[in-house]
């Protein structure tokens, strides 16, 4: 999020940056809040993460930061790439499972 910014504005910009997809709030929903401490990823630092599960959306997905992402590719959740990252694949089985809050 960009300081000043609505969690929902954040969604439909960060969506629209990185996966070139133009979607509207009201068509996504809060799937899963994720609190995490001591993340090497984001540098040690804490964080707080949002994923949203969007049920309608304009345009293909392309990779719009091909020099933060290596791919942009469907994969079953039980078969999710080897290098995906380790919070987004906890996340993702927590989805999966009906969890809404988790803690890493």
């Amino acid at each position: 999020m960009e300081e000043g910014e609505h969690l929902s504005d954040s969604l439909v910009r960060e969506s629209q940056e990185e996966v070139c997809l133009n979607i509207q709030s009201e068509d996504a929903e809060l799937a899963h809040v994720m609190h995490r401490l001591d993340d090497p990823v984001s540098g040690g630092s804490e964080r707080l993460n949002f994923f949203f599960r969007v049920c309608r959306y304009e345009g293909e997905p392309k990779n719009g930061e091909p020099h933060k992402c290596d791919e942009l590719a469907w994969f079953p959740l039980d078969a999710l790439p080897e290098n995906t990252i380790p919070y987004i694949r906890a996340a993702l089985g927590y989805i999966r499972s009906g969890g809404t809050f988790s803690e890493l």
